[in-house]
């Protein structure tokens, strides 16, 4: 755990410097807003950073698509989410994780159903090797088409993508257990 926690601080080290030597950079500022989520688990500098990285790339679908996701998976503010991942996807519609963003903000605030499916089936499609693209449409299947086999299909090739992730490999085996042939 030491050792983790020592990797953690040298990137966040290295993440600083970086900003120190541009601090106009938006993708670095962006990519250090994502690790002080993710890894630091403090939503509000991250949040701040990614309006930041925002600010610095006004146009950047890539800086709208991680402030609009940030907005929506932790915030839940998805008035101001959606807009910008529309724009993003405006800018950017062949990005597969764009497309997953826009279908999991719809599909969340329960609008736009059929253009969620399309979005999450078109993600898919784009990025075959993201295994997030695949977990979220399994998650739109399962609950919003009550479609249960092809959310299974769906979540067994996200973790076949991700075999080590234990979140969901757990779901996984109580989706199993709740849609078993009686």
């Amino acid at each position: 755990m030491q050792d983790v926690r020592k990797d953690n601080d040298e990137a966040e080290r290295l993440y600083r410097r970086a900003l120190e030597l541009d601090p106009k950079h938006a993708n670095h500022t962006g990519n250090y807003a994502e690790f002080i989520w993710e890894v630091r688990k403090n939503n509000d500098e991250a949040e701040r950073l990614y309006r930041r990285a925002l600010e610095l790339a006004p146009d950047s679908p890539d800086r709208m698509n991680g402030l609009g996701w940030f907005l929506t998976s932790v915030r839940k503010k998805y008035d101001e989410a959606e807009p910008l991942l529309r724009k993003a996807h405006e800018l950017a519609p062949d990005d597969g994780n764009i497309c997953s963003s826009l279908a999991v903000i719809l599909t969340d605030m329960g609008k736009q159903l059929e253009e969620a499916e399309r979005l999450h089936r078109r993600a898919v499609e784009l990025s075959p090797e993201n295994a997030e693209c695949a977990w979220y449409f399994g998650r739109f299947m399962e609950n919003v088409r009550k479609n249960i086999p092809e959310a299974e299909r769906l979540y067994e090739r996200a973790l076949e993508l991700e075999p080590d992730n234990a979140e969901w490999q757990t779901y996984l085996a109580a989706f199993r257990g709740r849609n078993k042939k009686k």
